[in-house]
């Protein structure tokens, strides 16, 4: 009777994958506005470092750090919209056992980011399924406190400005001038770089007209090959003729033949 071929042959089962072991970092979004980009990252390596430091003796830390696995960590960097949502995280995570480190900048003290040790993935994933990762999306500056800045400044070249007897208007279309003063800055070191990408272009476009050289040699080269396959066809066509000479100097050798036969034969 025969058996099922994972009972005849165990061995050939396919394999568990392993769970890998990884660590969570959630970071508030809200800092982004205020703060550089570079603090809030800070924020997350403070709080990495934290949670494997004071978990380094645990089993799955080792295992994490381990020199095996000390070039392939598994980190998951995800988001949260501010404080209340960080703080009611730590809450959920205490209550379901989960070891983490929520760090609390100084002097502001108040909570910045959060960072799990290190778990095999299947043990805290779920805490964190609701949360979107952390992508720095490209802060666009908005046209309508452009474009009102460019009413107050055709207001103020145009002399308008006297005519408003308000105190009130003039402080804030000269506020709302300062806006666009540091918005020109910008557009200024923009105006710079893209000068550098200018010389940059000319350079390449040196370059290209180098290659344009290297072409028109290669053309040179190319008509001289051609001539040469030029030459080869002249031969060819010369050994062609040879050919044809060459079978009529066996036709008429045939002609000889057959008739040096029939005088033999007379």
């Amino acid at each position: 009777m025969s058996q099922p071929a994972s009972e005849a042959n165990p061995d050939t089962s396919k394999p568990e994958t392993p769970d890998v072991v990884v660590q969570y970092v959630v970071l508030r979004r809200d800092l982004i506005d205020t703060w550089p980009l570079g603090s809030v990252v800070t924020q997350g390596c403070h709080a990495s470092v934290s949670a494997i430091w004071s978990h380094k003796d645990d089993p799955h830390t080792l295992q994490y750090c381990s020199p095996e696995s000390i070039d392939s960590m598994h980190k998951v960097t995800l988001e949260v919209k501010g404080e209340p949502q960080i703080l009611n995280l730590s809450e959920k995570l205490k209550a379901g056992g989960i070891e983490h480190k929520l760090w609390i900048e100084q002097p502001e003290n108040f909570p910045t980011c959060l960072a799990t040790k290190p778990y095999p993935k299947s043990m805290v994933s779920s805490y964190f399924k609701k949360l979107k990762l952390f992508l720095l999306s490209h802060r666009v500056e908005t046209c309508l406190p452009f474009w009102g800045c460019f009413a107050a400044r055709v207001i103020l070249a145009s002399g308008l400005l006297p005519a408003l007897h308000s105190l009130d208007i003039r402080e804030g279309l000269t506020m709302a001038i300062l806006p666009e003063m540091i918005f020109g800055d910008r557009v200024a070191l923009i105006g710079e770089r893209n000068h550098a990408s200018g010389v940059a272009c000319r350079y390449r476009a040196t370059q290209l007209a180098l290659s344009g050289e290297r072409n028109r040699a290669n053309g040179v080269a190319c008509r001289f090959r051609a001539t040469q396959l030029a030459l080869i066809g002249e031969r060819i066509r010369a050994s062609g003729v040879a050919c044809r000479y060459r079978a009529m100097q066996f036709a008429l050798s045939g002609e000889r033949n057959r008739a040096t036969g029939r005088d033999s034969s007379s």
